[in-house]
């Protein structure tokens, strides 16, 4: 490596590490609780899930589609947006909207949510636990939930939407440029 190449390399390198290390250590400050959400929710408001039904050892779960069936029963004419099986618990957590629409507009107003989540037993496909739907009157939110709101928009976007999310990727390709060894 030439002397010239070697300062063209030094310069690069502290330039794009002083700019991005701010952002990547807002990203990892606030990546940090997320990783730790469910010890912190469960710490500061407790789990208040009902108990799982006893059942052999080996009992299958039950069929997702069955699951799928038993949320549009309860809520028909809603969408479901999303159906994510637990890997630690033999829970099915199903997410619901009243629309695709609802949910592009709910990005306008940060205060408005209008989906909802039923959790299954994964085994018996019955109901567990359910968040509050949207005709449902509206329960305060707890600290924790705020700053865990507060601490996964930050990580995410810097409370910026897409313009946010870019420049984090942004910083992410300087963070590589920054440890590239060869500058040409």
């Amino acid at each position: 490596m030439t002397t010239r190449a070697l300062r063209r390399w030094f310069v690069v390198h502290k330039w794009t590490s002083l700019i991005c290390t701010l952002f990547l250590l807002i990203v990892c400050i606030t990546g940090l609780p997320l990783l730790f959400s469910e010890q912190i929710w469960n710490t500061f408001v407790g789990d208040d899930d009902p108990p799982y039904e006893v059942l052999p050892p080996g009992t299958p779960n039950a069929n997702l589609d069955l699951i799928v069936e038993k949320a549009r029963a309860l809520y028909p004419g809603q969408i479901i947006t999303n159906v994510n099986p637990d890997d630690d618990e033999p829970a099915v957590l199903v997410s619901m909207a009243p629309s695709w629409q609802a949910l592009e507009e709910d990005k306008n107003y940060p205060d408005r949510n209008s989906s909802h989540w039923i959790k299954f037993d994964a085994r018996t496909a019955k109901v567990l636990k359910q968040s509050r739907p949207t005709d449902a009157s509206k329960e305060p939110r707890t600290w924790t939930g705020i700053i865990m709101g507060i601490c996964n928009q930050l990580h995410v976007s810097l409370f910026a939407g897409l313009t946010g999310r870019l420049f984090l990727g942004g910083m992410g390709g300087i963070f590589v440029a920054s440890l590239q060894r060869v500058v040409s």
